[in-house]
Parts: structure tokens; C-alpha cells; sequence
């Protein structure tokens, strides 16, 4: 479907790009109508902009685009756009904006999973001595929950929320241990300085990020597709936290259905710790 490309790439896109995309996805019907020229003109940018736009999502020509945006649209298989919220928004209407960017993003999370790439991850961890896990600003926390949860199941994680300690954290690695690293755009200089340097120490490299053609995408082994909207002015990341936490909480499903008892055991050890405090 023509969206999937455009919400898979929008990180990597350049500004001009951006302004082209964000008209698609907010006017899908409308751009169907325009020709280069007028869509050209109604993004601020140029009719040479919008073939090289066509070109990068994967289509011959622009007419070939706009095909393919048809077939989409007589699909009806729309895809919720980035949650927008106005000043005359009722609680309700927020509370309703967010549910469906929360349905939407889960759902095309699950459905640009690589089956064969989820085993080999999980199979990888299972295995590890150590699971790193890096991560800054809203990724932090996504990678922070699953420290939590992978200590739960006696997997032995690490997690630290200055960046830099976990930049120095990566001269320990070794080839037994596999590091998650969490960057929705894929080019975050600390995460990629520490992605490199941990698969220069031998380490398993997964990449859960937006973007798998990145610096960070490009170094790890394999990658874990998070393909969620973000704009470059945003309130919250929304979008890119719910893909990361879908991503870290199939993971983690997967881990404790390969050890169902021990999972239960420990769940409840835990569980009962807790009770005491």
C-alpha cells in the first residue's frame, strides 16, 4: 500500500520531502486529484520535488504513485495519521485520538514483522550472557521497562540512563552478549557511536528503529522495524514509543512462552518480593 512507504521512510526524508508526505497522509483523496504542478504548489515545493518523491517510495513516475494512492483508497484501507490535538479538543476527543494512534501504530508494528527476524532475536537473547540496551530520551524509557522486564525471567540486562556511562559500558561487551538499541531515526550520535562500538566487541546487534536504512540500522545484524509517524515539531513521541513498546513487549512474550514454567515461577518470586514492601 503507497502509505506504508511513506510512514516506513518519513524519518529519513529531508524537510521539502517531509512537506510532501505530510500532505498525503493528512489529504490522501486530494492529492489523488492534483497533478505534479498543483501538488508541487500546494507543499511549497517543486514538480521535480514531487518525481524524485514518487521515485523514493518506490514508484516509476508520479502518475505511477498516484495508482497506486487509488488502489489504496479504494481498499479503504486508511491509516490513522499522527494524533493532532486542538485547542477546542474535549478530554473526550483526546482520549479518542489517542486510543486509535495507539490501534494504528500497534497494528502496523505487527504487521511489518519479519517472522524469521523476531525468532533469530529471540533465540539470540535467549542465549546471551547479557542483554545491553541503549536508548536516550523517550527510547530510554522503552529501553529502561525492558531491563525491568528481562530481569523478571533471570535474563541478565543492562541499562543505564546517562548515555555516556552506557557508551562506556560497551568496552565489557563480548561475543556472547547481544545489545538492543533503541533510536526511532537511526542516526542519534551516541546511540550510533555505542552500536558501533559494541559490534566492533563481537556483540549481536539489533536495531529497533524507524528508520533500518541509518547509521544505526545499517550497523546492526538485523533490525526490528518500529515504522510509526514522527514529526519534526511534536509534543510528545507518541507514535515512536508505542512501536518501540510493542516491539519490547512481543519480545518479551516470546521469551517467557519458551519458558512458560520457569516465567511463572519467577513472576511470582517476584511478586511475593514485592508483597513484603
Amino acid at each position: 500500500m503507497i502509505l506504508v512507504p511513506i510512514v516506513e521512510k518519513y524519518s529519513s526524508f529531508t524537510e521539502k520531502e517531509q512537506q510532501i508526505a505530510d500532505y498525503i497522509l493528512n489529504n490522501p483523496e486530494q492529492a489523488l486529484t492534483k497533478t505534479a504542478s498543483e501538488l508541487a504548489q500546494l507543499t511549497s515545493t517543486s514538480p521535480a520535488a514531487i518525481v524524485r518523491f514518487s521515485r523514493k517510495i518506490g514508484f516509476d513516475s508520479f502518475p505511477s504513485m498516484k495508482v497506486g494512492l487509488a488502489k489504496y483508497l479504494n481498499n479503504n484501507q486508511y491509516f490513522e495519521r499522527d494524533m493532532i490535538i486542538n485547542a477546542d479538543d474535549s478530554y473526550e476527543n483526546c482520549a479518542s485520538k489517542l486510543l486509535a494512534q495507539v490501534i494504528d501504530v500497534c497494528t502496523t508494528t505487527a504487521n511489518h514483522i519479519d517472522n524469521a527476524v523476531l525468532a533469530q532475536v529471540v533465540h539470540m537473547i535467549d542465549q546471551a550472557d547479557c542483554i545491553y540496551l541503549l536508548g536516550i530520551g523517550s527510547s530510554a524509557n522503552v529501553a529502561q521497562d525492558m531491563q525491568q522486564k528481562l530481569l523478571r525471567i533471570n535474563k541478565k540486562a543492562f541499562f543505564l540512563p546517562d548515555s555516556q556511562i552506557n557508551l562506556l559500558s560497551t568496552i565489557t561487551i563480548t561475543h556472547k552478549d547481544v545489545v538492543l538499541a533503541f533510536s526511532f531515526s537511526g542516526a542519534t550520535n551516541v546511540i550510533t557511536v555505542s552500536a558501533q562500538a559494541a559490534k566492533k566487541q563481537g556483540a549481536f546487534l539489533v536495531a529497533i528503529t524507524g528508520n533500518p536504512d541509518s547509521p544505526v540500522g545499517r550497523t546492526a545484524n538485523v533490525c526490528l522495524s518500529t515504522p510509526a509517524i514522527e514529526r519534526k515539531t511534536r509534543i510528545g513521541a507518541v507514535s515512536s514509543h508505542y512501536s518501540q513498546q510493542y516491539i519490547c513487549d512481543l519480545l518479551f512474550l516470546c521469551l517467557v512462552s519458551k519458558h512458560y514454567d520457569e516465567a511463572e515461577r519467577l513472576t511470582m518470586h517476584a511478586t511475593n518480593l514485592l508483597s513484603r514492601i
